[in-house]
């Protein structure tokens, strides 16, 4: 009987030893869970600025790069050598008409002026739509 009860406190401490166990590996899975949710939330924060910056800034070197400059240059110079042949055509026959060049559709003395706002209004765009994407 007494070996019995020996054997009966033995098992009592175990399972005590074994609960302050749980108890401290508790706690301790607590503390490492509410620094995964701040880790998480940090993760959420980097994610949303990498979406509304980092890409807006990866557009902005794109449109700033030579690549995507020499390919934009190659597609304007022939866009102007059409629009210049439209308008030689068009002039020709105005000209040939008797039309001043003043009453032609194709004159726009402040067309530069108003192709410098533009090519700065271009440089100066932002892309709301980038942050949108993060939400």
């Amino acid at each position: 009987m007494a070996s019995l009860k020996k054997e009966t406190e033995g098992f009592a401490e175990k399972e005590k030893a074994c609960q302050m166990k749980v108890h401290k590996l508790t706690q301790s899975h607590e503390v490492e869970n509410e620094g995964l949710k701040a880790s998480l939330a940090q993760l959420a924060r980097d994610n949303k600025w990498l979406i509304e910056h980092g890409f807006q800034q990866v557009v902005t070197y794109l449109i700033h790069s030579s690549e995507f400059n020499r390919a934009l240059g190659d597609v304007y110079s022939k866009l102007l050598i059409h629009g210049r042949h439209q308008g030689y055509i068009v002039g020709y026959d105005a000209g040939a008409a008797g039309t001043p060049k003043d009453k032609s559709p194709l004159f726009h003395p402040g067309a530069f002026e108003v192709f410098k706002d533009t090519v700065v209004k271009m440089e100066r765009l932002t892309y709301p739509y980038v942050g949108e994407v993060s939400e």
